[in-house]
């Protein structure tokens, strides 16, 4: 990612710096970066900001490969300046471990491990700056001068002081040897020439097989020759190599990102032209990206297929059994060991190749294929179950219920959709002519009328069946009330043929509805015959009573009777309530007489014949003969007649 933000403009007069020289700092950041992010995490790497000295080298810009606003250290709010400090510490020792492990990691790299060291150095806090909640750093490598820096390492002082000693002490010995070196000085530069030029031969035909070495190499033979003088076109060859060496990780990058993102596969394949892909790694890195390029071509054309064929179970098998091909040889190519054999152009049987081995272009489309099979599979099973079903409406919504949690907007599941939502219609009618029936089931003008909305042969055959048999049953039932109906008219009056009527509805339909109201009126009947027989038989036991007979006067009167029996009972209690009257009126006509006999004669007279038998006359009966007995006891004694000759004389 190039730097694009820049931090700070610093003035470095005041500043001294502990690494390379300062024309060659911009390129000591590019390998310490390089090294980095080999060894260490990408945030890391970006700690160190770039340096972009000044053409009189008086300041230098410092930038970030960061997004963001760039912000001092000492700006930040506490919790935040805490956090980027923390984070600071971490990355810090992360390079000083680096530094420190580097030698034992990568063949000729202590001058490289010291600048990697140096470059942890910096005057103060005030040159730390965070990028979002990323710490980073400027004037990394530098100290002000006259002093070692904030954070410069007393052991590496102190080494440097000995150094200097020990070329101090040597120096003397050094001047003795002149004229010995310099009749040596010469085939020493010339090996050391030698030596170089071999190593970076050596390095040119690695490649990019070990990046450190080629930056340490590159690093030591810009120290060795500056002005390339000496190695010539070596120098070249090495940048070109560097920068070969970075594209292809460039690319490895831009594949391992992809992954199998055919769309970002696809915006690879151009960076590759112009690259010298025919030497490692960039030859394998094409041959990749020509083979995943394949792939996703292969997926691309099977899923095409697929579209056009959704819902063709045939053809959709078809396409699975040329799939399968497909399947094998990336199967192969993948270096997944081989199944046992299976019938072709079936996922999921034997010896077929596991998804999870393929490819992910080619896996999706298997994946698909194998759901439409499974897809057409469902579909078949549901339409041989309606079938089975035999318009069975309970089995028809329980299959409802299944083909819900499906989607059946297309074939294959949309025709099953279709022909069961056809049976559930028929089950749904059916369903409505049994709540007509049963809303009708006392009414058999409706259950006529429902019987004529029934006719014809679908009705004999399920769903309809069962309703229309029961129907039938509710039909001859009609008929039988019928003929109840005319029965009970003819018994009216009949009180012993409507209890025999009664008891013979109650035994034949006591559970149905439909002869409630006859039981009910027919019970009514029978229970008014009931009510006259009793009053009949209380009004005969009161004869002649006329207290009985008067407490008996409100029942018959409010009796719901029969006019004709009510007529007859009336006119009976009307009959015993006047002689009841007649008697009362007769005892006071008794009791004026008191015990005048001349009135006795007249009184008995006048007494109605219905007197003679009546109880309720009982008692003035009595009363006419006593005064009767009284008043013959008080008449005096008459002379006798003369008996004629021969005649008794009267008693």
């Amino acid at each position: 990612m190039p730097s694009s933000l820049r931090i700070a403009r610093v003035d470095v007069g005041s500043y001294r710096l502990l690494t390379a020289d300062f024309a060659g700092l911009q390129a000591l950041h590019r390998e310490l970066t390089v090294t980095i992010r080999r060894h260490l995490p990408e945030a890391t790497a970006s700690l160190l900001a770039l340096p972009i000295p000044s053409e009189d080298s008086t300041t230098v810009d410092w930038y970030s490969d960061l997004a963001g606003e760039a912000l001092p250290l000492a700006s930040l709010p506490p919790a935040r300046r805490a956090l980027v400090k923390d984070k600071l510490r971490d990355r810090l020792k992360s390079l000083t471990r680096l530094a420190d492990e580097l030698p034992s990691r990568v063949r000729g790299s202590e001058d490289l491990a010291e600048a990697l060291r140096a470059a942890t150095h910096y005057p103060g806090d005030e040159h730390v700056y965070a990028v979002g909640d990323e710490p980073v750093i400027t004037l990394w490598g530098f100290v002000r001068s006259g002093g070692r820096g904030r954070l410069a390492s007393p052991g590496a002082a102190t080494q440097r002081d000995r150094a200097r000693r020990r070329w101090l002490l040597s120096g003397a010995a050094m001047l003795a040897l002149v004229a010995i070196a310099a009749a040596a000085w010469y085939w020493a530069a010339y090996g050391r020439e030698q030596a170089m030029r071999a190593e970076i031969a050596e390095v040119l035909d690695a490649g990019c097989a070990d990046m450190d070495r080629l930056v340490l190499v590159t690093r030591r033979a810009e120290q060795f020759d500056p002005d390339g003088g000496t190695l010539g076109d070596l120098h070249a060859r090495l940048g070109a190599e560097q920068g070969r060496c970075a594209e292809a990780q460039a690319v490895a990058e831009a594949i391992a990102g992809a992954g199998w993102d055919c769309a970002a596969i696809a915006d690879i394949a151009p960076r590759l032209e112009g690259l010298d892909t025919g030497r490692p790694p960039l030859d394998a890195l094409s041959a990749e990206v020509r083979e995943r390029s394949a792939v996703c071509a292969t997926a691309e054309g099977l899923a095409a297929d697929l579209n056009g064929m959704l819902g063709d179970c045939e053809a959709v098998t078809a396409l699975a059994g040329r799939g399968e091909e497909h399947w094998r040889s990336a199967q192969a190519q993948s270096g997944a060991a081989p199944g046992a054999s299976g019938a072709p152009g079936a996922p999921g049987a034997p010896g077929a190749p596991d998804a999870g081995t393929l490819p992910a272009p080619l896996a999706q489309v298997r994946v698909r294929i194998t759901a439409e099979l499974a897809l057409c599979e469902t579909a078949a099973g549901l339409d041989q179950e309606i079938a089975a079903a035999s318009a069975d409406c309970g089995v028809l919504l329980r299959l409802d219920g299944k083909l819900a949690e499906l989607d059946a907007s297309r074939a294959p599941l949309l025709p099953v959709r279709e022909r069961l939502d056809a049976e559930l219609a028929l089950c749904a009618r059916a369903e409505a002519f049994s709540r007509d029936l049963i809303d009708a089931q006392m009414d058999c003008a409706r259950i006529k009328e429902l019987d004529q909305r029934m006719q014809g042969e679908d009705m004999r055959r399920p769903p309809f069946l069962d309703v229309r048999e029961r129907l039938d049953d509710a039909v001859e039932a009609c008929r039988e009330l019928d003929a109840l109906e005319q029965a009970r008219a003819d018994a009216a009056g009949d009180c012993a043929g409507l209890a025999a009527l009664a008891e013979s509805v109650g035994e034949r339909h006591a559970g149905n509805p439909l002869f409630v109201d006859l039981r009910r009126r027919i019970a009514a009947e029978t229970g008014r015959c009931a009510l006259a027989e009793r009053l009949r038989a209380e009004l005969a036991a009161a004869a002649g009573d006329c207290a009985a007979l008067a407490e008996l006067q409100p029942r018959i009167e409010s009796a719901t009777l029969e006019a004709q029996r009510l007529a007859s009972l009336r006119a009976t209690l009307n009959t015993e309530l006047g002689l009841c009257r007649d008697a009362e009126d007769w005892r006071q006509r008794l009791a004026e007489v008191g015990a005048d006999c001349a009135r006795l004669e007249p009184l008995k007279a006048s007494l109605p014949e219905a007197a003679a038998g009546s109880a309720q006359f009982r008692d003035v009966r009595a009363g006419l003969a006593a005064l009767e007995r009284r008043c013959r006891s008080a008449e005096p004694p008459r002379a006798a007649p003369a008996v004629a000759a021969g005649e008794p004389a009267a008693a």
